[in-house]
């Protein structure tokens, strides 16, 4: 970097955002090849200017995430997206584009928005409270083992297992440490070649070694991860509280309080991280409790014991599935440890 200061890592909590339009959870549409591009004299420029004054930035047409804006300042947590125009009149897709940009800077900068990605009301953007675990370190471990021995099986944590292997002849995947219940897995090697990373922590960072980097690239090893629905769900229940997990959709986990029968729901999104980053599944069920007592207080201070919207439109608006039907599976739940 030609700059006197090092880049500001982007929260990727805050870097997602980025990657959706702001109407919807539509994936916003990528720039396109950049050859050709009337603007990218105007964008290099700026780009130059930043980096004179000491402010590391990039271009977002280099990134696979940044779809707002043209240059990126990364000085803070946050993306500060510019837009560099070419002209001095904008056409109207120039206008929405500028409209969409000012939104979500808005929203980046004050964490609320109304209306935001088809949500009707107010939307608000809090930090992770719990400071997050990661099992990037044991992944590495069982891709060493799996590269010396054939194949090999770690379970970090009760419900979660990885899976390397070099030589499918010798596994036993009887050796997995799951729980009664239903285990859904990721093979890292599909989502590589299709690619789905987006805007997950990628793989070339999370796998250390670079012979074992360039085995997964070329396909000599196979990584799968595998995660237990029950344990996630056991995570996730908290007293006063019941936890389903949802098999489709843009939700895995729906959260149902039960004396105020208000339903939150943990994203797929979310969830994915397990799979992709290597994260904990104790440490997700934990912070989606944090999250739910917070949400709580909070509801209980602006409306008091009942909460002032219509819970049957809600869930079927945001979690895609009929209410009487996910009632009935919260029915058949155990209420949180304690429960209240």
């Amino acid at each position: 970097m030609p700059c006197g200061k090092c880049p500001q890592a982007l929260d990727k909590f805050a870097i997602k955002h980025t990657f959706f339009e702001t109407d919807s959870y539509d994936v916003k549409a990528d720039a396109g090849m950049m050859t050709g591009k009337s603007g990218l004299a105007g964008e290099i420029g700026l780009l130059q200017e930043a980096l004179k004054h000491d402010v590391p930035a990039i271009l977002c047409d280099v990134t696979n995430v940044l779809r707002y804006g043209d240059v990126c300042l990364l000085g803070e947590s946050d993306p500060y997206l510019i837009e560099v125009k070419s002209s001095a009149r904008l056409n109207q897709r120039g206008k929405r584009q500028a409209a969409k940009l000012e939104r979500l800077q808005e929203f980046l900068k004050t964490d609320v928005a109304t209306n935001f990605r088809g949500n009707p009301g107010e939307v608000r953007r809090v930090s992770v409270e719990l400071e997050e675990w990661s099992h990037a370190e044991r992944l590495n471990e069982c891709i060493g083992e799996a590269k010396a021995n054939g194949c090999a099986i770690i379970s970090p944590e009760p419900g979660l297992s990885y899976v390397a292997v070099y030589d499918s002849d010798g596994i036993d995947m009887s050796k997995m440490d799951h729980p009664q219940g239903l285990s859904i897995y990721c093979s890292w090697n599909d989502a590589k070649n299709i690619p789905d990373w987006a805007y997950y922590l990628p793989f070339l960072v999370t796998i250390r070694e670079v012979e074992h980097l360039i085995d997964f690239i070329e396909g000599r090893v196979v990584i799968l991860i595998y995660a237990n629905t029950e344990t996630l769900t056991n995570h996730c229940s908290a007293p006063g509280w019941k936890a389903v997990f949802l098999e489709d959709g843009n939700y895995s986990v729906a959260c149902l309080h039960v004396q105020s029968q208000g339903v939150m729901g943990l994203s797929t999104q979310m969830f994915y991280r397990v799979f992709y980053e290597c994260v904990s599944l104790e440490w997700l069920g934990r912070s989606q409790v944090a999250a739910m007592a917070r949400a709580w207080e909070a509801n209980e201070t602006r409306y008091g014991p009942h909460i002032a919207i219509d819970q049957r439109a809600h869930v079927e608006r945001m979690l895609e599935i009929p209410y009487d039907d996910l009632m009935a599976r919260f029915a058949a739940a155990d209420e949180g440890p304690l429960s209240g």
